[in-house]
Formats: C-alpha cells, structure tokens, sequence
C-alpha cells in the first residue's frame, strides 16, 4: 500500500529520473513510520528535491563551461607553440 501510493506520487511529480530511481531504491529499506512521513510531506519534500537538482544541473553546466574554457586555452596555448612545418 505505501509503495503504491509512493509511485503515485512519483508518477504526479516532475522528478529527475535519477532522483525517482533513487527514491524507489532507498525506500523500502524506510522503516514504515518514514515511509508514512515522506508521504504526508511528499510537497514539500519533492520540491527541495527539484530545488536540489536545479542546484546540481547548474553548477554541472557551470562546470562544463569552465572545462570547455580550459580546453580552448590549451589549445590556443599548443597552438602557438607549434611550428609551422610540424
């Protein structure tokens, strides 16, 4: 029964697929009284989730950014090192 309402409440919620599947793996081992919980504060729980991942997507592309940056300086960096005949 708390498992069928907790993918309910999954399937209404616009959760990454990595944060639904990480749910589904870590509640069963809950004990009943939090399985309980989570579901009567599933709002609020679901939306720091999505906050959480908003934050994690972020600093990704961030990340990625700076890494794409680093790439383009070390090539302009072998660039000029290079001669023109190899």
């Amino acid at each position: 029964m708390v498992n069928a309402a907790l993918r309910q409440k999954l399937a209404e919620t616009d959760l990454h697929p990595v944060d639904r599947d990480t749910i589904l793996r870590i509640f069963p081992i809950l004990s009943d009284e939090r399985k309980i919980a989570i579901l009567d504060s599933w709002d609020e729980i679901a939306q720091k989730i999505r906050a959480n991942r908003e934050r994690i997507e972020t600093e990704k592309r961030i990340l990625l950014l700076r890494t794409l940056d680093d790439l383009e300086s070390d090539l302009d960096r072998a660039l000029e090192g290079a001669t023109p005949d190899g």
